[in-house]
């Protein structure tokens, strides 16, 4: 009997895209959807259907570590990154359904009792420096996956940022423009995101002689309270 992976290693697609095509979901191109339901009649292709014991609503949770979900408010990166994921289930034929909360409310009880029956999965996305505990994560009986911080050490799935490359390669590009004075202004340096750019700046800055002293130039800025100091320690 041919199977799927067999479909796809013979059209060079992943197996992900025949089960797409299959399903009749959105996500490929027509002319590969065509593609592969050609080739599977061609080759015999018995498609099972699979009765899913999940339904078709994914769930966003945004935490913040204040008492509050004022620091929502005005957050350019994140209305991108939740424009993207409304935008990618919408395609999907998904229901993204939007929870704002704050960290010390999101426990494994209220994730759940925010969920149904027809829940399929659930992206947590914490704004802040804090991690949602690994036991809380592996206690949630549904496939679940974290934004901007690392979990692999646990054993759980995230999607992160490259923080040191996109600040490294930022400083380069300034450089080759001609500017020798670059300085980085971030946030906290106890937060993984914010340590991870300011390392990506110090090595970059550390291989244009041209530049000597700009490694001083780190400024940590607390976007809530306006406050700012100047951090000589990234040397």
């Amino acid at each position: 009997m041919i199977s799927a992976k067999e479909i796809a290693q013979k059209l060079g697609v992943s197996p992900s895209a025949v089960s797409i095509a299959m399903n009749n979901r959105p996500g490929i191109s027509d002319e590969t959807r065509e593609m592969i339901l050609k080739a599977a009649d061609e080759m015999g292709y018995v498609h099972k259907k699979r009765k899913s014991s999940f339904g078709s609503i994914l769930h966003l949770f945004v935490s913040s570590s204040f008492t509050s979900t004022v620091p929502f408010d005005n957050n350019m990166f994140l209305d991108k990154v939740i424009q993207g994921i409304s935008l990618e289930a919408q395609q999907l034929n998904y229901t993204l359904h939007i929870t704002y909360t704050t960290f010390r409310n999101l426990t494994a009880e209220k994730i759940i009792a925010t969920m149904d029956a027809n829940t399929s999965g659930i992206i947590l996305l914490p704004t802040a420096g804090e991690m949602i505990s690994p036991s809380i994560l592996k206690s949630l009986k549904i496939p679940f996956i974290t934004l901007d911080k690392p979990t692999e050490m646990y054993g759980l799935d995230s999607v992160t940022i490259a923080n040191a490359q996109g600040i490294f390669l930022a400083v380069q590009h300034l450089f080759s423009l001609g500017h020798t004075n670059i300085a980085h202004i971030g946030g906290e340096r106890e937060f993984t995101n914010f340590s991870e750019r300011i390392q990506g700046y110090i090595n970059s800055v550390a291989m244009h002689p041209e530049m000597k002293g700009s490694e001083k130039n780190v400024f940590r800025i607390d976007q809530y309270s306006n406050s700012e100091s100047t951090d000589y320690s990234a040397a």
